[in-house]
């Protein structure tokens, strides 16, 4: 699972991560690859980039702008953080966050898992019948063509 950090704070950073490697190893979502960014131009560049992030947490204020400017490029889950969330709109309390990774770890496996079953389900349906170049009667060919005993 690809997770991507959008967060200027050192300090909170270095809570945030180990809780979240240990949050995703009881949850058992499977190995986590974490990026950080510090600026939004660093998560604007990050988030452009292929495979996409499973999970993106992002701090509501940066050095260059807000996190917010960064939903829209997200493919998954976007969790908007701020250590002021009455003046940050549509921002979660940073350190109450930190007490709800295992539930944004498990809607972002979900999201992961539902994404994979989509991409599977464009792939063109199987064909029936005879494959190219085989021979041998199939179930489609008309009735004058079968056998007395088929």
């Amino acid at each position: 699972m690809r997770v991507l950090i959008i967060e200027d704070d050192p300090a909170f950073r270095s809570i945030l991560i180990p809780r979240l490697r240990a949050v995703g190893k009881s949850e058992r979502v499977g190995p986590l690859e974490i990026s950080i960014a510090e600026t939004v131009a660093e998560g604007r560049r990050l988030l452009t980039q292929a495979p996409a992030y499973t999970l993106v947490i992002s701090d509501y204020r940066l050095p260059d702008g807000t996190g917010s400017e960064l939903v829209p490029l997200a493919t998954g889950p976007f969790h908007l953080v701020s250590s002021s969330p009455a003046t940050a709109p549509g921002a979660s309390d940073k350190w109450d966050m930190l007490w709800a990774l295992d539930r944004l770890l498990r809607e972002a496996a979900q999201c992961q898992r539902v994404a994979r079953a989509a991409r599977h389900r464009r792939r063109p349906p199987a064909r029936f019948g005879r494959a190219p170049g085989d021979t041998t009667p199939s179930d489609t060919a008309p009735d004058h063509a079968r056998s007395a005993t088929g």
